[in-house]
C-alpha cells in the first residue's frame, strides 16, 4: 500500500515534473520568439528609415522657397543673434506677436521654431544642414509609423508592418512635408503623435497583465499622463497634434473594450437566434461588456484630458479667429451655405485623391486655382458623393461583416479612424483653414491610409499568424480560412508582391523627381502652373521670380485678371513697368489696384505701398499737385512711414519752387 501509494506518489510528482518542464519550455520559447520578432521589427524599421533617407538625398541642396521666407529667413526669432530665446514662447511661428490685431496667423509652434534656431547657431543659414536635418526627422518618423503598423498589426505576417512603413517613406504627397524646410513641423509633429500613440499602447498592454485592478488603474493613469504629455509636446509643434488622443480612445475601445465584437454580436443575428446562442456566449458577452465599461471609462479620463489640452491651445489665441482672405481660401468667402459645404467637401475628395493617385503635386492649391461649386448640379458633386458612399460602406463591411477575421476587422477601423481623425482640424468643415488643398497637413493621415493599404495586402495573401484573437469568437473562422491557404498559390503571392514592389518604385520614382521641383523658386512655381494655370498666387509668384521681362509681365496681368483685387500684382507689375521706363503706365497700374483695395480693403500694408508708389510716381512725372494727395493719403494710413513723409515734403518744396 505504501509502495502503491508512493509509487503514485511519485508517479504525480512526475508528472507533474513534465508539465512543469514543458511550461518552462513553452515559457522559454515564447521569451525566444518574442525576441526573434522584436528583431525582425528593428530590422524593418532600419529598412524604412534607410528608404526614407535615399529617395530625399536629391532634397538636400534645395535653397530657401515659398514659407521658408517669412518663417525662417525673415523671422528674427530664428536668428539667435537678434532676439533672445524667451522671445519665441511670445510669438507665433512666423514672428508675429500672437493675439496682435495685425496678426494674419495664429499659428503657435515654438519647438519647432527651438529646431530652426538650432540649425542657424551650429550651421547658419546653409540650407544643406536645414534638410538634413528635414530628411532624418522624415526617417525617424517612417520608423515609428511602422512601429505602429507593427502594434495594430499583431496576428498578421511580419512583413505587413514593413510594407506600411515603407509606403509612407516614399509616398510623393510628403514631398512638400519633406523638401520645403518650413514644413518641419509636420515631422515633428508625427514623431510625437507617434510617440504617444505607443506610449498608451504600451501601457496598455502592461495594465492587462496586472492582476490587481489598483495597479491596473496606476498603470493606465501612468500611461496616459505620458500620453498627454507627449501630446501637448506636438502641439507645440503644430496644431494637429492633439489629433492623438481620439486616436488612442478608438484604440481602447476596439483593441481593449471590444467593441468590434460587442456591435457585431448586437446586430449580426435575429432576436431569435441571439436567445438560442445566449447560453453558448453568456461568459464571452460578459467578458466583452466588462472589458468595454472599463474601456469606456479610460474613454472618458482621455476626453477630458483631450478637453483641457485643446482649450489650452485655443486659448493662447485671444479668442480670435484665424483671418483668411478670399485669395487664400475662396470657399471661406462663399455666401451659400449648400455652395460652401460642396465645395469645402470637395476639397476633402482632392485629399483623398492625392493620398490615392499623387500623380499630379502642386506647391499652392488656392487663389482659384480650383473654381468654386457653383450649383449642385456641378459633376464634380458626384466624385465627392462617391468617396463619402465608399467610405462608409468600406467601415460598415469592416465593421459587420464576422467572415472577416477580427485583427482585420479592427485594423480597418483603426486605419480609417486614424487617417480621418487626424486629417478633420485640417479639413476646414470644422474651422476656418488658410489653404485649399495642402499636401503636408497629409502627413500624419497617410499613415492610416498605408496601415490600410498593408493590412488588404496581407489579407489578399491570408498572410495572418495563429493565437492572436483572442476572445474572440470569429477565431475558428480565421484559423478555418487559414488553413484552407493553398488558395494562394505559389503565382498569385508573387503577383502581389510584384504590385507591392511596383508600386513602392513608381512612388519612389515620383517622390525622387518631385524633389527636383523644390529645388528653387522658379522651378516651383512653373511646375504649379503646369498643374494649376489658373492660380492667381502661382501666376504672381512666377512673376515675380523669373528673370524674363516679357514672362514677368504676362504672369502680372494673368494674377490680376483671375484675381482683380490682387494688390500685390498691381504692386509688383507697376514696378516692372517702372523699371522698364514706362513710369506713366506704371501709375495707372497702382490706381487700378488702390481703386481695388478700395472696393475690397483687407487688413495689410497695401494700400500704403499703393499711395506712396503712386505719390512717388507723379512726383517724378512732375504732377506735383496730384502726387501731394497720395502721399498725404499714405500717411493717413501709416502716420510713421518715414519714406511717405519725406516724398511729401519734396513735392511741398516742388510746388514752393514752381510759384
Amino acid at each position: 500500500m505504501g509502495g502503491s501509494g508512493s509509487g503514485a506518489g511519485a508517479g504525480a510528482k512526475h508528472a507533474g515534473g513534465s508539465t512543469a518542464k514543458k511550461h518552462a519550455r513553452g515559457k522559454a520559447h515564447d521569451g525566444k520568439h518574442h525576441q526573434q520578432t522584436q528583431l525582425k521589427l528593428w530590422h524593418a524599421m532600419a529598412l524604412v528609415a534607410a528608404a526614407a533617407i535615399l529617395v530625399y538625398l536629391n532634397s538636400l541642396h534645395g535653397e530657401f522657397v515659398f514659407d521658408d521666407m517669412p518663417a525662417i529667413v525673415d523671422n528674427a526669432d530664428v536668428d539667435p543673434s537678434k532676439t533672445p530665446l524667451s522671445s519665441l514662447f511670445k510669438n507665433n511661428f512666423w514672428g508675429q506677436e500672437m493675439g496682435a490685431a495685425w496678426s494674419q496667423h495664429y499659428s503657435y509652434r515654438p519647438l519647432t521654431t527651438i529646431t530652426f534656431r538650432w540649425n542657424v547657431a551650429v550651421f547658419g543659414f546653409d540650407t544643406f544642414w536645414f534638410h538634413v536635418v528635414n530628411t532624418a526627422l522624415h526617417a525617424l518618423a517612417s520608423a515609428l509609423v511602422t512601429c505602429v503598423a507593427a502594434q495594430l498589426c499583431k496576428g498578421f505576417a511580419s512583413w505587413v508592418p514593413l510594407v506600411c512603413g515603407l509606403v509612407f517613406a516614399v509616398h510623393p504627397v510628403h514631398t512638400e512635408a519633406v523638401a520645403n524646410i518650413v514644413c518641419r513641423a509636420e515631422l515633428l509633429a508625427c514623431v510625437f503623435w507617434c510617440l504617444a500613440f505607443l506610449v498608451y499602447a504600451k501601457g496598455m498592454s502592461i495594465a492587462r497583465t496586472q492582476a490587481a485592478p489598483v495597479v491596473r488603474q496606476l498603470t493606465f493613469f501612468l500611461a496616459l499622463g505620458a500620453t498627454t504629455a507627449l501630446t501637448v509636446t506636438a502641439v507645440l509643434c503644430k496644431e494637429q497634434g492633439f489629433t492623438v488622443l481620439p486616436v488612442v480612445m478608438v484604440y481602447d475601445l476596439l483593441y481593449h473594450g471590444d467593441l468590434d465584437l460587442v456591435v457585431l454580436r448586437w446586430f449580426r443575428r435575429p432576436q431569435q437566434q441571439q436567445q438560442q446562442q445566449a447560453k453558448k456566449h453568456k461568459s464571452t458577452n460578459t467578458t466583452s461588456s466588462s472589458s468595454l465599461s472599463a474601456s469606456m471609462f479610460r474613454v472618458a479620463v482621455a476626453a477630458g484630458a483631450m478637453a483641457v489640452v485643446y482649450g489650452w491651445r485655443v486659448s493662447l489665441n485671444s479668442g480670435d479667429e484665424v483671418k483668411v482672405d478670399e485669395k487664400t481660401n475662396p470657399a471661406n468667402h462663399i455666401d451659400d451655405w449648400l455652395l460652401r459645404a460642396l465645395t469645402k467637401n470637395y476639397y476633402v475628395f482632392l485629399h483623398a485623391w492625392l493620398l490615392l493617385f499623387p500623380a499630379e503635386l502642386c506647391c499652392d492649391w488656392s487663389s482659384f486655382g480650383i473654381p468654386n461649386i457653383t450649383a449642385v448640379s456641378d459633376p464634380r458633386n458626384v466624385q465627392t458623393a462617391a468617396m463619402y458612399t465608399t467610405l462608409v460602406l468600406g467601415v460598415v463591411y469592416a465593421a459587420f461583416n464576422e467572415r472577416l477575421p477580427r485583427r482585420l476587422r479592427r485594423v480597418v477601423l483603426m486605419a480609417v479612424a486614424i487617417a480621418a481623425i487626424a486629417f478633420i482640424p485640417a479639413s476646414g468643415l470644422l474651422l476656418e483653414v488658410g489653404f485649399v488643398v495642402a499636401e503636408r497637413v497629409l502627413y500624419t493621415p497617410c499613415l492610416g491610409a498605408c496601415l490600410l493599404f498593408a493590412a488588404v495586402t496581407a489579407h489578399a495573401l491570408n498572410a495572418y499568424t495563429t493565437g492572436h484573437d483572442d476572445d474572440d469568437d470569429d477565431h475558428r473562422t480565421a484559423t478555418a480560412t487559414a488553413a484552407s491557404s493553398t488558395t494562394n498559390d505559389i503565382f498569385t503571392r508573387r503577383a502581389v508582391f510584384a504590385g507591392v514592389a511596383a508600386v513602392l518604385l513608381l512612388m519612389s520614382a515620383r517622390t525622387w523627381l518631385r524633389n527636383y521641383d523644390w529645388q528653387n523658386v522658379l522651378t516651383l512655381y512653373e511646375t504649379g502652373l503646369q498643374v494649376l494655370p489658373m492660380n492667381a498666387k502661382l501666376n504672381h509668384n512666377f512673376a515675380h521670380s523669373t528673370p524674363d521681362p516679357d514672362k514677368k509681365e504676362y504672369h502680372y496681368r494673368a494674377a490680376i485678371h483671375i484675381y482683380p483685387p490682387y494688390a500685390s500684382a498691381y504692386i509688383n507689375l507697376g514696378v516692372h513697368l517702372a523699371q522698364t521706363s514706362r513710369l506713366a503706365e506704371a501709375v495707372d497700374v497702382w490706381k487700378q489696384g488702390l481703386q481695388q483695395w478700395n472696393k475690397r480693403p483687407i487688413v495689410g500694408s497695401d494700400p500704403v505701398v499703393l499711395n506712396l508708389n503712386i505719390g512717388t510716381g507723379l512726383k517724378n512725372l512732375g504732377r506735383y499737385e496730384e502726387a501731394k494727395g497720395y502721399l498725404r493719403a499714405c500717411l493717413r494710413y501709416d502716420a510713421n512711414k518715414e519714406l511717405c513723409s519725406r516724398r511729401l515734403q519734396e513735392v511741398e518744396a516742388a510746388l514752393r519752387r514752381n510759384k
